[in-house]
């Protein structure tokens, strides 16, 4: 881990900001011409910056996925499940990726969209943001957890978010 921190600091002086609320809005603003971006965000930026491009990279994307849970104590377990039913409805889903263009798993969704927003369902399916190529996924990885040195890997990162 210290080899790797003295790497990071070494990295780090080239970073302007740490922003995974909301990634676009410095390469929106002009501000970086570089980021880690998330898909929804990055159709975002895409939509007001038409020059944007998304690029994988070579060493492959962290693959990701956000989910729905419930708690396996949820006091209202009828009223979550009814969440979920309504949710993940064609017409109700792809009213939250108008706005949250993620990628989407919700094949209801994607029919709806393609008879009735056909412009949104084509940016969608055609491109490479949120519609991800095969072979990137290929590349893709995932996060793994740590465990017991999750302790050391934040006193570590703090240290070089902080400068």
């Amino acid at each position: 881990m210290e080899e790797a921190k003295v790497k990071l600091a070494e990295l780090a002086r080239g970073i302007k900001l740490f922003d995974s609320d909301s990634p676009k809005t410095a390469l929106i603003a002009g501000d970086v011409d570089l980021g880690i971006v998330w898909t929804g965000e990055a159709v975002i930026a895409k939509r007001e910056v038409p020059t944007f491009e998304y690029i994988y990279p070579t060493e492959g994307a962290i693959l990701w996925q956000d989910n729905y849970a419930i708690p396996k104590d949820a006091p209202n377990l009828d009223a979550a499940y009814a969440w979920l039913n309504y949710s993940m409805q064609g017409d109700v889903f792809w009213r939250m990726l108008e706005e949250f263009p993620y990628t989407n798993p919700n094949l209801a969704a994607l029919e709806y969209a393609k008879e009735n927003h056909p412009e949104l369902y084509e940016e969608y399916i055609n491109s490479n943001i949120t519609n991800t190529p095969p072979e990137e996924l290929q590349r893709g990885h995932r996060i793994r957890d740590v465990g017991d040195a999750t302790p050391l890997y934040d006193r570590v990162w703090t240290e070089i978010k902080g400068g």
